[in-house]
């Protein structure tokens, strides 16, 4: 089972640039990326790390992208988290998706750029166990890292402007518990039943902006797994007031 996807304070660059578009992403004006406008993995955005937020986009976001136009929900592509601090934003499933949403200036912005669910009893690989002495742990981090070792093409632009993404940005989650209604739609497993919770595991890039200041901006992410066929990009515009 693959789930693909898949939070800075940004304001135009024209004064000092003249008539640019699309603006500039601008804090201190960076230049040609926004690196300085991402959450580094080793931080702690409003005092909780990244998995703890990955994990909490995990059990609140409602994720069920089943259908060809990546719809979810009512078509539903970002939601507040349930301290209503942080924007939770969908990913994408192998596909390109064009997606428009309002958005609060200031609020972090966590996505997926790309990433792999694995969940027990329920796996890709029918019948697929631990190994003799082999945790549950350790059996999804190295089922989902078959999948994710394999990962490429990854590219995350605001506003036209590129963010370097390492190896830092990988993050594997601790054994977490998920239902059928809640993170993992039927067209993922259909073995998974509303009434009776999967163990499971989460690998992938992660991305946590600073914020959006007020205006219109054009955040895109994509990346691929080749060996499985899987290419996904999404492109959000966001009206942020």
């Amino acid at each position: 089972m693959i789930a693909l996807g898949s939070i800075f304070t940004l304001s135009s660059c024209l004064d000092s640039f003249g008539d640019e578009y699309p603006p500039r992403p601008c804090r201190t004006c960076p230049g040609d990326n926004i690196d300085s406008l991402v959450f580094k993995s080793n931080e702690r955005p409003l005092a909780r790390t990244y998995t703890e937020w990955i994990d909490e986009w995990l059990k609140t976001f409602p994720y069920d992208i089943c259908e060809a136009t990546g719809t979810i929900h009512d078509g539903v592509f970002s939601v507040l988290d349930r301290s209503d601090r942080v924007y939770f934003l969908a990913g994408a499933t192998g596909i390109t998706s064009t997606r428009n949403i309002d958005l609060l200036q200031g609020k972090p912005i966590l996505f997926p750029v790309v990433n792999v669910v694995k969940t027990f009893p329920c796996l890709a690989e029918p019948g697929k166990t631990p190994a003799k002495e082999q945790t549950l742990e350790d059996f999804l981090k190295q089922e989902t890292a078959e999948s994710m070792n394999f990962t490429s093409q990854i590219k995350v632009t605001l506003d036209g402007l590129p963010y370097r993404l390492t190896a830092y940005h990988r993050i594997i989650t601790p054994v977490f518990k998920t239902y059928k209604d809640r993170t993992l739609g039927s067209c993922f497993d259909a073995c998974i039943a509303s009434d009776r919770p999967q163990d499971a595991i989460s690998d992938g890039y992660w991305i946590m902006l600073k914020g959006l200041d007020s205006g219109n901006h054009v955040l895109t992410f994509k990346g691929g797994i080749p060996k499985f066929g899987i290419d996904n990009e999404a492109t959000y515009q966001i009206s942020v007031r």
